[in-house]
């Protein structure tokens, strides 16, 4: 279970043991994009404007199932 948090200008993520994940650099970098992350949830293995390009990028480059995130345009607020 993950939730997110977003404000003007931090993204964040908590990830199921609840530690804070900042995102803001994957937004900045990011925004509008998929990025496919690695099992900390903060490295970049591919990313791109096709989900299913990346996806099959990143799964020839690791040996686990990647986290396939689409990088919001916007940084709104959001909590759930």
């Amino acid at each position: 279970m993950v939730g997110m948090s977003a404000s003007r200008n931090t993204i964040r993520l908590y990830n199921v043991h609840m530690s804070e994940i900042d995102w803001t650099p994957l937004y900045r970098k990011y925004k509008g994009e998929w990025v496919a992350l690695a099992k900390d949830e903060v490295t970049v293995i591919s990313h791109g404007k096709d989900a299913k390009k990346v996806w099959e990028d990143a799964t020839k480059k690791v040996s686990f199932t990647p986290l396939l995130f689409k990088v919001p345009t916007k940084n709104i607020a959001y909590i759930g």
